[in-house]
């Protein structure tokens, strides 16, 4: 189990993943829970939780290896997050038609993914209401973090992708959106096709706390 990474973390939560019983008393200030929030002292936030786990995290040797644990293949760290990569690949638009919207962020495709997914962005939309691995936070990568999944994509067993274009979720304008080309890694224009033609999608989720 994973804490959530976004809305309501409850006591009962932090208790299942601390392998309490879920109705136990628990102190916010006790050792294991500042261990498992990674918050040494002062004042500790419900959101301090976001995406923690008890589990022991992934190491360099197991990039590219399924985690079960994390419900997908070990795709690298980027910034504070371990990132971890579906098995599928699907076909599918940015945007229906290419006009504005999307997603700012670089770094943040949970954000971009979940601030658009409706059926107006298709590629958002199959990532957002994914299941897989017994996990639902499944997002489509922010340009960074699918720079990271195009330089780890032959680790380990984690399944082939394509050679044509995968979708990030990090708008370019309003007309284009980035995407790497797995054949080359470039991410230039050639890889930032109107936002209504068809890419490739692979769904990520991130650990937070490396």
């Amino acid at each position: 189990m994973t804490l959530p990474v976004s809305g309501p973390i409850s006591f009962c939560d932090v208790n299942v993943e601390l392998g309490n019983t879920s109705t136990d008393p628990l102190a916010l200030d006790s050792a294991d829970v500042r261990t498992l929030f990674g918050v040494a002292s002062g004042a500790i936030s419900m959101s301090d939780g976001y995406g923690c786990s008890n589990i022991p995290k992934p190491e360099a040797g197991d990039l590219g290896v399924y985690c079960s644990d994390w419900g997908g293949y070990y795709t690298g760290v980027l910034g504070s997050n371990y990132l971890f990569t579906d098995s599928t690949t699907v076909g599918c638009q940015y945007k229906t038609a290419a006009t504005g919207g999307g997603g700012a962020s670089y770094t943040d495709g949970y954000t971009n993914t979940y601030n658009n997914n409706t059926s107006d962005f298709p590629s958002m939309c199959y990532a957002g209401n994914l299941s897989s691995g017994g996990f639902t936070d499944w997002f489509v990568a922010g340009l960074s973090q699918l720079s990271c999944q195009w330089a780890n994509r032959n680790c380990g067993t984690i399944p082939s992708y394509g050679s044509g274009g995968y979708w990030s979720s990090t708008e370019l304008n309003g007309y284009r959106a980035w995407g790497i080309c797995f054949a080359t890694g470039s991410s230039n224009d050639c890889a930032s096709p109107r936002k209504e033609c068809t890419c490739c999608t692979r769904a990520m989720r991130q650990l937070e706390g490396a």
